[in-house]
């Protein structure tokens, strides 16, 4: 009786161990492939993030020199200006850093025509901002503004282009900027 019981039992034979682990490997194997795509996805993400953060950072900057025009014209009689001569004084492209924004251009490179020149270069700073000034970490990131005076309006283009994970892609936001005062 032992020895029927013991025979009823069955093992598993070879083949269905190698065709179950089989399975299983093709399960994980698919897990870590969308594991992968999802960390290369989320860093692209960041990025573009961060490029449309700068962008913005630059339209708000022309449209700051501007503010700054109503207000020299309002607190200076001296002085007769219009609302936008630091920006249509500068038809062209500029580049312009939050730290000083009366700088329009980056030396070396005081007239940088595109977006790949070394003045569009943007740099980490200590506390994680991003600046011009070449402080020694450069970052994935360029940004390049172009003003461009249409008589009765301003328009302002910032591009910002970065490489990274094998790409390279361009942000660009634009604006218009009016005397509405």
């Amino acid at each position: 009786m032992l020895k029927t019981i013991i025979r009823s039992k069955r093992a598993f034979s070879l083949l269905e161990v190698v065709i179950t682990t089989a399975i299983i490997v093709v399960g994980l194997l698919g897990v870590s492939s969308l594991v992968a795509q999802n960390l290369r996805v989320q860093g692209i993400n960041q990025y573009n993030l961060i490029a449309s953060m700068l962008a913005q950072e630059g339209l708000e900057i022309a449209r700051n020199i501007r503010d700054e025009n109503w207000i020299d014209i309002s607190l200076s009689a001296l002085f007769p200006a219009d609302w936008s001569d630091s920006l249509a004084d500068t038809d062209g492209t500029i580049v312009l850093d939050y730290t000083n924004t009366n700088q329009f251009g980056n030396p070396p490179d005081d007239t940088p025509d595109n977006i790949t020149d070394n003045g569009t270069r943007l740099f980490y700073t200590v506390n994680g901002l991003f600046t011009h000034v070449n402080t020694g970490n450069p970052s994935p990131f360029r940004r390049l503004i172009t003003v461009i005076d249409n008589g009765g309006n301003i328009q302002v283009t910032c591009a910002v282009r970065w490489s990274g994970r094998g790409i390279t892609r361009d942000y660009v936001a634009e604006t218009y900027l009016y005397d509405w005062r």
